[in-house]
């Protein structure tokens, strides 16, 4: 598990839930895997409240549609406060992002 989640969010180091809750690690490790847009933006979302910006960089890059469907998205598994304070780089991250790919001020 730690191994994975160092690879995925580019951090050796577990926030406390996860590290007390190993059936939680795993979910968030299958949804950071997986290939639908619930899990993509629950991830980003969780990603953000945290600070792993490893994460937020690798999916605002890989991501095709509005980025701004990445921001909007909240999720109920206690991270939903950290969002607020994480949306700052998440929004410096997409800004780079959207102005890399052309489409800033679409």
């Amino acid at each position: 598990g730690r191994r994975v989640f160092s690879t995925l969010f580019g951090s050796a180091a577990l926030p406390r839930s996860l590290i007390e809750s190993r059936p939680r690690l795993l979910v968030l490790l299958d949804r950071a895997r997986a290939a639908d847009t619930k899990s993509i933006c629950c991830t980003f979302s969780w990603a953000a409240a945290f600070g792993f910006v490893t994460l937020l960089d690798r999916v605002a890059a890989e991501w095709s549609g509005d980025k701004a469907v990445l921001l909007d998205h909240h999720q109920g598994d206690g991270a939903a406060a950290g969002v607020t304070a994480g949306a700052g780089a998440a929004t410096v991250i997409l800004g780079g992002a959207t102005s890399k790919s052309g489409s800033a001020g679409a």
